[in-house]
C-alpha cells in the first residue's frame, strides 16, 4: 500500500469516536482494553473484515491507528472486495514484532476523480516542458533543464529547485514532485541530496543514486496534501 495515497480518517460515525478515544489513551489500561473490545464488536456488526498483516504493508502500528484509502480497481488480495470504494483500515491488535491485526470496511465510494483503474495511473509527474528527461522508469524521472528553468518543489524552503547549483532533479511519480537534487562530478561519480536537505552523498551510478534517494525519501518526507 502506497502511504502517500492514504487519507486522514475523518469519516464521522460511532466507530470514529471510539478510535479517537483509543488514540488519546496514555497507557494500556483496563479502559483501553474495553474500548478495543467495543470497537472490534462494533466494526464486526458493520461488516468489517478482520485479518493479520504487517506494519510494512499497512502503515498502522498502534491499536486504534486508522486511515482511509481509495482502493484501486486493479487491487488484489485482502482488499480486493473493496475495489472502487473508499475503505477504512484500523489496527485492532498487535502481535509479535511487526505483525498486526487489522479490520477493514467500506465507508463510501471512491470519488470519480480519485478512481485508479490501472497501476500506471498511480504515478503522476509535473509539466516537464523545457526539461530533458535523461532517465525514465514507471516511478522515477531524472530531468535536466534545457534552458534557465526552475521546477516547483514543495520540499524546498524556496518552493522550487533552480539549477544554478544543480545539474538535475529526481522526480518521484508516487509523490508527484521532485524529491532530490543531483550533481555530476568530474571523476565520473555523481552526488545527490534529498530536497530540503544539504547533505550530499556520492554514488557510482545513477541507478544506485535513484534507489538510495527513493528509499530515503520514503522514510523522511511526509505525505503532502
Amino acid at each position: 500500500m502506497n502511504r502517500w495515497k492514504i487519507l486522514e480518517d475523518n469519516h464521522e460515525d460511532d466507530a470514529l469516536s471510539i478510535i479517537r478515544k483509543l488514540n488519546a489513551r496514555t497507557g494500556w489500561t483496563k479502559n483501553a482494553q474495553n474500548l478495543q473490545g467495543e470497537l472490534g464488536e462494533l466494526l464486526k456488526s458493520k461488516g468489517y473484515i478482520r485479518f493479520w498483516s504487517t506494519v510494512g504493508c499497512f502503515h498502522a502500528s498502534k491499536i486504534g491507528n486508522s486511515f482511509l484509502y481509495d482502493v484501486p480497481l486493479y487491487k488484489r488480495g485482502i482488499l480486493e472486495e473493496f475495489r472502487g470504494k473508499r475503505g477504512r483500515i484500523i489496527c485492532i491488535s498487535s502481535g509479535l514484532h511487526f505483525d498486526r491485526e487489522y479490520m477493514a470496511g467500506e465507508v463510501g465510494l471512491t470519488p470519480a476523480n480519485k478512481l485508479v483503474e490501472k497501476i500506471g495511473d498511480e504515478y503522476s509527474f509535473p509539466n516537464l516542458d523545457g526539461f530533458e528527461v535523461v532517465y525514465s522508469s514507471r516511478r522515477f524521472k531524472v530531468v535536466k533543464p534545457q534552458k534557465n528553468r526552475k521546477i516547483p518543489c514543495s520540499l524546498e524552503p524556496s518552493g522550487f529547485i533552480d539549477f544554478d547549483s544543480y545539474d538535475a532533479a529526481l522526480i518521484d511519480g508516487v509523490k508527484g514532485i521532485p524529491i532530490a537534487k543531483l550533481r555530476y562530478l568530474d571523476d565520473g561519480f555523481m552526488e545527490g541530496t534529498l530536497a530540503g536537505s544539504n547533505y550530499w552523498q556520492r554514488f557510482r551510478s545513477l541507478r544506485r543514486e535513484i534507489n538510495h534517494l527513493g528509499v530515503s525519501s520514503d522514510r523522511r518526507h511526509k505525505r503532502i496534501g
